[in-house]
């Protein structure tokens, strides 16, 4: 009498322990993908932030110009002596300022265009106006009747 031996499995495999190289390979392409895709919205943040940062900076070099000349006297307002051309090179964002007189038809005003030009010309200059006008002397609607 001969006994044949039974296995657990008579017509099939051991069972599979692990992963397959197929699946491995789908496992890098998915982690790619969504990786890659973060690393664009990273840097679509970073630039972004870049952006508003020199905005910021733009419109403080913008304040600093108007607050200056908005403190001025009428009278310390002139041309020649007040103009501006000065080239900031240090901190975060070089720029520009100038200050240009407009000249106006009327003797009693002064409007001063204020321009800040950054280096970098990926960022836009800024531009604005002050108007300054002389107080007048006497009060026009005194007639002198009391």
């Amino acid at each position: 009498m001969h006994l044949h031996s039974r296995s657990p499995r008579p017509h099939g495999r051991a069972p599979r322990r692990g992963f397959s190289v197929v699946e491995v390979v789908v496992a890098i392409v998915l982690l790619g993908v969504s990786l890659s895709t973060l690393g664009v919205l990273a840097f679509t943040a970073s630039r972004r932030n870049v952006t508003v940062a020199n905005a910021s900076y733009r419109s403080a070099a913008m304040r600093y110009l108007f607050d200056r000349y908005s403190a001025m006297d009428y009278d310390n307002l002139l041309p020649a002596t007040q103009s501006l051309d000065s080239t900031v090179t240090t901190g975060p964002m070089p720029h520009r300022l100038q200050a240009i007189f407009v000249t106006t038809t009327n003797p009693n005003e002064h409007q001063i265009r204020l321009i800040v030009t950054p280096r970098n010309t990926l960022i836009a200059p800024e531009t604005t106006f002050v108007r300054r006008f002389r107080w007048a002397t006497e009060n026009p609607l005194n007639t002198g009747a009391f």
